[in-house]
């Protein structure tokens, strides 16, 4: 009995020690699914934000926003012609740690329409169902690093032009992305 006890002791022991090694170079990656809405919790949201990143290489990313709309709320799109004001953008200031391409991919994609308000009085491209917008991002170092951000539009039909902050962190080896709520 006592070799019994003994021996599952040893393994038991074996088993649950680990060999500790420092982090690779951006190999873990953590999206926090955090949510950012832009009313008090006692009101109807007509709109949230969720942030990701999706690791491509060890150094490239992909960063993944999404809009869900509710309470038929909508918002100009990034690929628009025209240039208006409340137009969707990803805002992140030029750094020493990433690049972040220019392009932003819309799932899906939003379609021209016409639309005779006196302020647009021409083609829009209005998204009105929940949409994507992946852009890649590149690291450039392999130091810690925090570069803080905005999702920036205007959301309708509360005219209302929204600005949404979000982090990118890079801790220990660990790079993750959340919002900052608003």
């Amino acid at each position: 009995m006592n070799k019994l006890l003994l021996l599952l002791f040893a393994i038991l022991f074996f088993s649950c020690k680990t060999k500790e090694s420092k982090p690779a170079f951006s190999e873990k990656v953590v999206s926090y699914n955090y949510e950012v809405s832009d009313q008090p919790k006692n009101r109807k949201n007509p709109y949230s934000v969720l942030f990701n990143l999706e690791k491509n290489t060890s150094d490239t990313y992909t960063i993944v926003t999404d809009v869900f709309l509710s309470q038929g709320a909508h918002f100009i799109s990034p690929s628009s012609k025209e240039d208006f004001k409340g137009k969707f953008k990803i805002i992140i200031p030029e750094n020493d740690n990433i690049t972040v391409d220019k392009n932003l991919i819309e799932t899906p994609k939003s379609h021209e329409e016409f639309d005779p308000h006196p302020f647009v009085a021409g083609f829009v491209n209005w998204v009105r169902v929940n949409t994507t917008y992946k852009q890649k991002m590149t690291l450039k170092t392999n130091k810690d690093f925090t570069v803080s951000g905005t999702v920036e539009f205007v959301v309708e039909p509360n005219c209302t032009l929204e600005k949404v902050p979000f982090t990118i962190k890079q801790e220990k080896g660990w790079l993750v992305m959340y919002g900052d709520g608003c």
